[in-house]
């Protein structure tokens, strides 16, 4: 039985997408529904002890409890009990630890998000979710 879906969201259209699925999902199974938005290490962004490292870090801020804002109202909207995170670090160990904490049955993602030349060159963030995740993970084109 699935009772918590894990959907992480970077707001590209192939998270938005995965938004869509997980909603779905939800629905079907009465499930809750954890949205997580996780905000790369800003050092690894900005150099340290720059001038902009505070602005940078308030957009992305900003940037995450909007997209997080825009899930809860669509979940709201379908009658899905939804929970909001925002977690900071490495996005694909971000999401599989949260997924392990908030006990999720199953993880929905986007086949394609924000990617920079690191995930070109590495392998995106779905990518490593579904090959190291402990649960089923749901990428939705």
């Amino acid at each position: 039985m699935t009772d918590t879906l894990l959907v992480a969201t970077d707001g590209s259209d192939g998270a938005d997408t995965a938004v869509d699925r997980a909603i779905e999902l939800a629905d079907v199974m009465n499930a809750t529904l954890h949205a997580v938005h996780v905000i790369e290490d800003i050092d690894a962004i900005v150099a340290p002890m720059t001038a902009e490292q505070d602005a940078v870090r308030k957009g992305t801020e900003a940037y995450a409890e909007e997209v997080l804002g825009d899930v809860a109202d669509r979940a709201e909207t379908a009658g899905v009990p939804c929970e909001t995170t925002i977690k900071r670090g490495v996005p694909n160990e971000r999401i599989l630890s949260y997924a392990a904490d908030v006990g999720a049955d199953m993880i929905v993602l986007g086949a394609l998000g924000r990617s920079s030349l690191v995930d070109v060159l590495l392998g995106s963030t779905a990518d490593r979710v579904s090959r190291r995740s402990d649960v089923s993970v749901l990428l939705a084109r």
